[in-house]
């Protein structure tokens, strides 16, 4: 046995599900993690050898706002494809819904997400960005719950609108005020910087949320389908007898219509426990968005200066108009006193003015 594999056995590396050290996690998952720490560390080391231009500059981790803000949007990234997979399974494959009728049950979240976004929007220069988004977080947190609670195989489908819909104001509150606050404190210079680490980190975590959760989806089902099978076996058979096995199910053999009526439970309670994944992100950005400190507005972007050069320049720009008012009233009042005493006529100009 090397590493945890057995001797003798062909494997193929884009396929491989047995586990590495006994650890549970398949040797491919073993491969991209490390694979990530090399990539990672050479980012590290670029950064280190290059600091006049780094590729990310890491000052930007140093305003509180920014740091919390890449949390919560990569939770909020995650969390939108946790969302998306299991339900969409749920209307097509136990209700038997076609992917337009699926797509159509979550058209709350859009509605009420694209009406109020602007009404928030409007706010966020006047209040404090921070209780918008924990709120809108607290506010996933509860669609969740009672999303989770709805989801059974013969759950009314109007009811099932009322969760969406609390998800579509949750969305409304927390994008706009976490793009507002991760840049607003940050200098001009940076913000551009800023703006791109921001979007890769909600990127990245989108491709993350959508591979953990295939792999919590395929995990689930193939649990819940196996002990379906198992309740189904006839009455007596032994741990290793019956004329029914479970099915190799996993969240990428489902590919349409509806399953069998037997089925339709199990699918549904796997979907439901899913979902568990999305609740937890969804906390886990309302916590983050809790250590947000308040936004500080110096006046920077208007002056066209950086947060700490502002105070200075507003500074010399006084003293220099103070300078110059002086000089521009004594020229004033030289100008005026010239213009109305003027130069003394001479006594032959004075004998000419006076001839008809």
């Amino acid at each position: 046995m090397v590493f945890g594999i057995q001797e003798g056995s062909t494997y193929d590396w884009g396929t491989i599900t047995d586990s590495l050290w006994g650890t549970g996690i398949p040797v491919s998952v073993w491969g991209m993690i490390i694979a990530g720490i090399i990539v990672f560390t050479l980012f590290i080391v670029w950064q280190a050898v290059n600091r006049k231009e780094p590729l990310v500059p890491l000052g930007l981790f140093k305003d509180r706002n920014f740091s919390v803000s890449n949390i919560a949007i990569a939770a909020m990234g995650a969390h939108t494809l946790t969302l998306a997979f299991p339900t969409t399974i749920y209307f097509q494959q136990v209700r038997g819904m076609s992917p337009t009728q699926a797509a159509l049950m979550t058209a709350p979240l859009a509605l009420f997400s694209g009406a109020l976004s602007p009404l928030v929007g409007k706010r966020l220069g006047t209040s404090n960005p921070k209780w918008y988004a924990v709120s809108g977080f607290a506010l996933l947190v509860v669609g969740f719950i009672v999303l989770r609670a709805l989801m059974t195989a013969d759950q009314s489908l109007a009811l099932l609108l009322v969760p969406f819909a609390i998800l579509g104001i949750g969305n409304s509150m927390i994008w706009g005020p976490l793009a507002v606050t991760a840049t607003r404190n940050l200098p001009p210079r940076l913000a551009g910087a800023g703006s791109g680490v921001y979007n890769e980190t909600r990127q990245v975590a989108s491709v993350l949320g959508s591979a953990g959760i295939a792999t919590f989806m395929g995990g689930l089902i193939t649990e819940q389908v196996t002990q379906a099978m198992q309740r189904m076996r006839p009455a007596g058979a032994g741990a290793g007898g019956g004329a029914m096995s479970a099915p190799a199910v996993s969240g990428e053999g489902m590919s349409g219509g509806q399953v069998p009526d037997f089925l339709r439970e199990p699918i549904a309670t796997a979907m439901n426990d899913s979902l568990m994944l999305a609740l937890a992100l969804a906390a886990v950005g309302m916590v983050a968005c809790l250590f947000f400190a308040k936004p500080v507005d110096k006046g920077a972007w208007a002056s066209g200066q950086n947060v700490s050069d502002a105070p200075s320049s507003e500074n010399t720009s006084t003293k220099n108009s103070s300078a110059e008012s002086p000089g521009e009233v004594s020229s004033a009042e030289g100008s005026k006193a010239t213009g109305e005493s003027g130069p003394e006529p001479s006594d032959k100009e004075a004998e000419t003015d006076s001839k008809p």
